[in-house]
């Protein structure tokens, strides 16, 4: 855990913040000092809860706002809460995201509008609703995935997703780098998360991961805390923007 204290009196608005990397991501920014809004869907409140209420030395500095990141009737009402409660927002992570194994012929328009509306548009129109709310010197984080670096079979409509979203950070770095607002994103390799592990069949993730394994230069998956402290230390470093950083444990390179 983190023993930073940079960001004490920071606001941070953190999407699927109710497990895996998000949950870490708060938990990071609440040891670190921030003041936290935590959202994630409604069937998660209280994993949300959970996480907000780690540290006793914390509570009270987090906000638990629980709903469907793709309605914008929700999108609007969590920004107006968070800025009621905080005043502003610092560091804005969009992590919230869907994966659904698909071949070529299961990847329907149904299948598509699921990946894009969660993985790209929601955080586009939230962005949107968020950037006049930050101020000189803030932040802006896209949680995409190593695979837009290279192909992975059934994960098409997953890759596409996240493509489209590394392309609109890195627009978004050169148009709101004058506002100082500094735009990146982080791209999680194989990671030990309960997202992958409810996307597929029971023991098919163990088959898969036999295979990915050989191809970890560290010799092991990443995990959630390390993809944090990497978000964390590009939320701090206004000399990062525009990039998408890898954390794939060196799997796109070996």
């Amino acid at each position: 855990m983190s023993e930073d204290n940079s960001f004490v009196g920071k606001v941070f608005l953190i999407t699927g913040a109710s497990r895996g990397i998000g949950a870490a991501i708060a938990r990071q920014a609440l040891a670190a000092g921030a003041k936290v809004v935590l959202t994630a869907r409604e069937d998660s409140t209280q994993l949300l809860h959970e996480v907000a209420s780690f540290t006793h030395e914390r509570a009270g500095h987090a906000l638990v706002l629980a709903g469907d990141i793709n309605d914008d009737n929700f999108q609007h009402q969590l920004v107006k809460t968070a800025t009621e409660r905080y005043g502003r927002i610092d560091v804005f992570v969009s992590n919230a995201g869907v994966v659904h194994f698909a071949n070529l012929d299961d990847t329907t328009e149904e299948v598509l509008d699921h990946h894009l509306n969660t993985n790209f548009k929601s955080a586009v129109s939230l962005t949107r609703r968020v950037v006049p709310h930050m101020r000189y010197n803030t932040s802006i984080i896209y949680v995409t995935t190593s695979i837009t670096n290279g192909g992975f079979p059934m994960l098409a409509a997953y890759a596409a997703s996240k493509g489209a979203l590394k392309c609109f950070m890195q627009c978004m770095a050169v148009e709101l780098a004058p506002q100082g607002i500094a735009v990146n994103a982080v791209a999680p390799g194989p990671t030990q998360t309960e997202m992958w592990r409810r996307a597929l069949p029971p023991g098919a993730l163990e088959h898969m991961g036999g295979k990915i394994l050989p191809r970890l230069l560290t010799g092991e998956f990443g995990n959630p805390e390390l993809v944090a402290s990497t978000v964390l230390h590009v939320a701090k470093t206004p000399t990062i923007i525009g990039q998408e950083i890898l954390i794939d444990c060196g799997y796109t390179i070996s």
